[in-house]
């Protein structure tokens, strides 16, 4: 039998010892309740970042095309007044960036006068194509600072003797002299067609 004051001491300790309990039991508590107040926050934030996936994605493509755009209108200008030196009623050609999904795309398309536009590579003929590439390649001498040199396998294959003519003598020759670089062709043609422009 214990005294009063040892009954006293005996529930002392058990209610310290309750009383630890209870504050290891609190802040284990609390440190599960500010992991859950950080996982909730953390959701809130990746909900907030998903929700402005399409504003951001169309801010990043107006930027892009931003920046892109007068470069393109010189490369399209360009492409047009290559057509229009062989193909004299030929479309202008327009440079097109965009973006399928995530990555971006260039289309290059021919406009007519209507507006109508067509698939450089699907819905125009060879010698539109021809002198869309070799104009393309320029670009790319120029842009990328490569040696001064472009070589050219047959690239109006597909070009009618009487527009070869120009597509050589007019836009080639005219390409060398104004960017400064030498081009090496092969034609099928007649040779004869090319006078003056080398051998």
């Amino acid at each position: 039998m214990l005294f009063p004051e040892e009954k006293s001491q005996v529930y002392g300790k058990k209610l310290e010892a309750l009383t630890s309990d209870v504050k290891i039991s609190l802040g284990r508590l609390q440190e599960k309740e500010n992991i859950r107040n950080l996982k909730v926050s953390e959701i809130a934030d990746a909900r907030s970042r998903v929700e402005l996936e399409v504003e951001v994605t169309q801010f990043l493509r107006d930027f892009q095309n931003d920046v892109y755009r007068k470069d393109i209108q010189e490369c399209s200008a360009l492409l047009s007044a290559l057509v229009k030196d062989v193909v004299p009623h030929g479309n202008n050609i327009e440079l097109v960036l965009d973006t399928r999904g995530k990555n971006p795309i260039l289309t290059i398309e021919s406009v007519d006068t209507n507006g109508g536009r067509y698939n450089i590579l699907k819905d125009v003929g060879g010698s539109i194509k021809n002198v869309v590439a070799m104009g393309l390649r320029a670009i790319a001498v120029c842009k990328g600072n490569l040696r001064p040199l472009l070589v050219l396998d047959e690239p109006d294959h597909w070009v009618s003797p009487a527009r070869s003519t120009a597509f050589f003598n007019k836009v080639a020759s005219q390409l060398s002299k104004e960017l400064n670089f030498q081009i090496f062709a092969i034609s099928h043609h007649d040779s004869t067609l090319f006078s003056g422009q080398g051998t």
